[in-house]
């Protein structure tokens, strides 16, 4: 049986008892470093940022590859580490193609079709009713969304900041397996805080972005974030990488399709 089919605190209880293996975290770290790769295929505004910081755009863009290649590597340790205490799964890159869930598929599903919406909404607020000048000088591509949005930071802000807050109060709050629930959504709470944070460095590139773009930002990332979240923990984070993936994919059909 998928760990997908089980509730919350039942199926934690089980996972708790076995770590994700080593294997499973290796192909998680693959997979989020083909996500950072991606970001050579898009724009990100790098010329901007070079002439703020007085670097060579090549020296930009090492940077910019390397940090998240790091913390991909430290998120994946961490919730590595920290799975037996928490739960939190890797069900099918642990498990194979056996413990596939079909609740999982449709709540990713779900979560992909009230993402799209949101970020369609989010474009049309910023072009339309509080313009955002400039927002053409950072430009990224679908597989770019694809694979660093729907995966990368995934296992940046899901599998290990979230993974870490909830280890955290688990052990604070000395909770046994299978009376946790709460304490993960308090961690997915807070990763979502700092996902929404984390995209506010994009808007400071661009000199027309003013408080009201940043308070929309963090309402559609936060809400967006919890989602995700949601999904990671009633599921696992594959269907987490479902939900953000096809939210960008979703996203980026409608776009083409009403322009």
């Amino acid at each position: 049986m998928s760990l997908g089919s089980e509730t919350l605190p039942t199926g934690r209880a089980a996972a708790a008892r076995t770590p994700v293996s080593l294997r499973a975290a290796l192909v998680l770290l693959a997979l989020s470093l083909l996500g950072v790769s991606s970001l050579l295929l898009s724009d990100l505004g790098l010329g901007v940022l070079a002439d703020q910081i007085e670097l060579a755009p090549e020296q930009v863009r090492l940077l910019v590859l390397a940090q998240p290649a790091i913390l991909s590597l430290l998120a994946v340790v961490v919730g590595w580490r920290t799975s037996r205490r928490t739960g939190l799964r890797l069900p099918l890159i642990d498990g194979g193609w056996a413990a596939w869930s079909s609740r999982g598929l449709v709540t990713a599903g779900v979560v992909a079709l009230v993402g799209a919406v949101t970020l369609l909404l989010y474009a049309w607020l910023t072009s339309q009713v509080f313009v955002l000048e400039g927002a053409e000088a950072i430009s990224t591509s679908l597989v770019t969304r694809l694979l660093y949005g729907g995966i990368t930071e995934e296992v940046l802000l899901r599998w290990g900041v979230m993974g870490l807050f909830a280890w955290l109060l688990i052990r604070l709050l000395r909770r046994p397996a299978g009376r946790t629930r709460d304490l993960i959504m308090i961690a997915n709470l807070a990763a979502a805080v700092l996902f929404a944070v984390g995209h506010f460095p994009a808007l400071a590139l661009l000199p027309g972005a003013e408080p009201v773009h940043y308070a929309l930002s963090f309402v559609a990332n936060a809400g967006l974030g919890v989602l995700f979240g949601w999904t990671f923990a009633r599921h696992g984070l594959e269907y987490a990488f479902l939900g953000h993936g096809g939210t960008h994919l979703l996203a980026f059909l409608a776009a083409t399709a009403l322009a």
